[in-house]
């Protein structure tokens, strides 16, 4: 199971390279992304990639989620987009990055979860990063990714509902992960986006 998760993360970086300034095409779902890409040989952004391998999970009947990584600065513009795949060999979600083609081990070779990448870069804990990341074929450096998601796994924003299309559906909702000591955002708040202090519940087994 765990190989044919990483299977498709890398497959997903294998078809489409990485934009971060290009624009979305409509709709945005896996099939008519990938035939755009190839179409007009160009790229797509994070959230793109994170989509497509998203949509590549749910055919094959797993449980998955697009994540947005974001700072705790809210006048920071970047942030990251990944996707998290429930493995049930190994009991938990999984941490994959199709733009870097990137996961992160415990040091052990044991596969972690976004929540146990975050702690661990709060800790100091040992965390490895996948040999063979990269960022469109240039290999990517372990300390500069790290810093880079440290920076990003801050406040965590999900889909309420993870489907097929549903990024350009009209209408959409959100939850985020934030911290008990984080600065309200109102904003998001009267845009229809949920807030949740409960990591258990956020990350509770599909």
């Amino acid at each position: 199971e765990v190989e044919r998760l990483m299977n498709l993360m890398r497959w997903v970086h294998a078809q489409v390279r990485h934009d971060g300034s290009s624009r979305n095409p409509e709709p945005m779902n896996a099939p008519h992304l990938l035939e755009v890409c190839r179409a007009e040989k160009r790229g797509i952004n994070c959230r793109m990639m994170a989509t497509i391998l998203n949509e590549a999970y749910l055919s094959l009947g797993f449980k998955s989620r697009q994540v947005t990584c974001q700072p705790l600065d809210e006048k920071d513009p970047d942030c990251h987009v990944i996707t998290t795949v429930w493995s049930n060999d190994l009991g938990k979600w999984l941490y994959m990055d199709p733009t870097m083609e990137a996961t992160f081990t415990d040091g052990q070779g044991h596969l972690l979860s976004i929540a146990e990448v975050r702690e661990r870069l709060i800790s100091g804990a040992p965390l490895e990063l996948s040999k063979g990341a990269n960022w469109n074929g240039r290999p990517e450096n372990p300390a500069t990714y790290k810093a880079y998601m440290a920076k990003n796994l801050v406040r965590i924003t999900c889909p309420v509902e993870s489907a097929f299309g549903y990024e350009s559906r009209p209408e959409r909702r959100y939850v985020t992960l934030d911290g008990l000591g984080f600065p309200a955002r109102p904003a998001r708040d009267a845009a229809g986006g949920l807030i949740t202090h409960d990591p258990a519940a956020f990350w509770a087994r599909p």
